[in-house]
């Protein structure tokens, strides 16, 4: 387990919890059964409980016996039992083994373990649903792996409804058939160690899910049962909101001329702008909503017009209680251009200093990765941001090298994001130069230039200095709200006075006080 946004100082992800057997740093929740019999992996059967008992992980220490590590027992009760020869024969017919009937490893103790993979388990349960290509693993509040799959009900039967081509989709687990009707009226969960599985209605108010409830008693259970612990970590899934933002698309209008014309449609970003970015995709994010409190779970889809690549809206979908499932949709004004995720990539390929060291990169044996661009609105401006990843052609194992901030306006990169954000800050506010600044950069001013309306830097030590951590406050303050510009403008303050200081630092005997101090990420 690991957080999206720190690295190690080698670019590696920095765990929460890592090694064999799991450890946890403080504050991380305490793994107690880590041992995974029922994943998402395609496997064969086993059969647990045998004279030998099996390996759990490795040790690099030999024993006397040669073992380098250490072994367990599968404790679990949801096994076939296979003490009566009758059911060895069976099993052995059924997978054509022979050594289910006379191994002398399988006891009167042991159990079969089979359709251990999640998906193949879900088939066998409930063929009627159709489920997310994207199942995720969570720890309980006892420690324990649990994985939590999202189900669909779907019809192509429902009245009066547009039919939805999930063709449109590289990958997806709603199938290659249209459909004019999808909720998600189920969450799964299994255990990772014993699979044991319960389905819980997650929308009581689907007819389809009531017939099969009406069908199938035993095999639905009400929310209300789903475990606290767990519900904290329900999402909306992805594939439910693509295809709501495609739909919602052409929906959005509320005038019926408007809407018959097709003069206002809308779609997601599509494609990509250069070989080492990613597709565009919607994306979960922490952060917190314009008017909002707190941050919040989210999962965003910036919105473009139809064959324009301009931004037009973006939509979130929430996911705290008691909020959960909820949409909002922020639209910028007509009358003005937003610059979209494909129009801020080209200025990333265009940037002079960030094209050539990718295109150095790229030549000594290794390539570069660009992940998701995500627009993030801050206060009443946006932010894009890319983290830029070096990997090995020889090992798939990429490195953090670099984070891309933009602005409509500037463009900026650096190692972390702090120093990102104030590059991008003081090219913003006229201030020193970004190190790849956009194709209408902002005047820097010379040296007569006054630092704001305030008139000209004190002359003294001890003026320029509270002067200095006037301003510094001030910045603070801006960040905090979310106010960008004003933290730009009173950040050149700071670093004109910092300079300054610097001017005067060698005839008064005194250190360098250096540049203006970074944001806090």
């Amino acid at each position: 387990m690991a957080p999206v946004n720190e690295v190690s100082n080698e670019g590696q992800p920095r765990f929460f919890i890592g090694n064999l057997p799991p450890a946890s740093t403080a504050g991380a929740p305490v793994v107690t059964q880590p041992r995974i019999y029922f994943g998402e992996r395609p496997s064969e059967y086993i059969v647990v409980g045998a004279r030998q008992p099996e390996f759990d992980y490795p040790t690099g220490e030999g024993d006397q016996a040669g073992s380098t590590g250490t072994e367990t027992n599968w404790t679990g009760t949801s096994g076939i039992k296979l003490g009566s020869p009758l059911t060895r024969l069976l099993y052995a017919l059924r997978f054509r083994d022979l050594d289910l009937l006379i191994s002398d490893q399988v006891t009167a103790d042991s159990q079969l373990l089979f359709h251990r993979s999640l998906l193949d388990r879900l088939e066998h349960v409930a063929p009627f649903l159709h489920y997310d290509k994207d199942p995720y693993l969570v720890v309980d509040g006892a420690g324990r792996l649990v994985y939590i799959q999202d189900a669909y009900t779907m019809s192509d039967r429902f009245p009066n409804a547009q039919a939805f081509d999930p063709g449109t989709f590289d990958k997806t687990g709603l199938g290659s058939a249209p459909f004019d009707y999808l909720r998600n009226s189920v969450k799964v969960t299994m255990d990772a160690y014993d699979g044991t599985m319960h389905f819980y209605v997650s929308d009581p108010s689907d007819p389809i899910i009531r017939a099969y409830e009406g069908v199938f008693p035993s095999l639905f259970q009400p929310m209300s049962e789903l475990p606290a612990d767990l519900r904290a970590h329900l999402r909306v899934p992805e594939e439910l909101f693509n295809v709501q933002t495609r739909v919602f698309g052409r929906y959005h209008v509320t005038d019926p001329a408007q809407f018959f014309r097709s003069d206002d449609l809308w779609t997601v970003p599509q494609g990509q702008t250069s070989e080492q970015t990613l597709p565009s995709e919607a994306y979960y994010v922490v952060m917190r909503l314009p008017g909002e409190a707190q941050a919040e779970f989210l999962l965003l889809q910036p919105m473009v017009p139809n064959q324009r690549p301009n931004m037009i809206a973006w939509v979130a979908a929430r996911m705290d209680d008691p909020n959960y499932g909820a949409t909002r949709v922020y639209r910028f004004p007509a009358d003005t251009s937003v610059f979209g995720p494909a129009q801020i990539e080209a200025r990333i390929d265009q940037d002079p200093l960030i094209s050539q060291q990718i295109t150095l990169w790229s030549q000594a044996g290794s390539s570069v990765i660009r992940g998701n661009l995500i627009v993030v609105p801050v206060g009443d401006s946006l932010i894009y941001l890319q983290p830029v990843y070096l990997q090995s052609t020889g090992s798939a194992l990429p490195e953090f090298r670099r984070i891309v901030v933009a602005s409509p306006r500037e463009v900026a990169w650096s190692d972390t994001l702090s120093d990102a954000l104030r590059l991008l800050l003081q090219a913003e506010a006229g201030g020193a130069p970004s190190p790849s600044p956009g194709p209408n950069p902002s005047p820097t001013p010379g040296p007569s230039a006054t630092p704001g309306p305030e008139g000209p830097l004190p002359a003294d030590v001890a003026g320029l200095i509270a002067y200095a951590n006037d301003h510094f406050n001030r910045a603070q303050a801006a960040l905090r709200a979310g106010d960008f510009a004003t933290y730009g403008a009173e950040i050149a303050k700071v670093d004109a006075a910092l300079k300054r200081l610097d001017e005067l630092a060698p005839s008064l005997g005194i250190p360098s006080p250096g540049t203006a101090p970074s944001p806090s990420p």
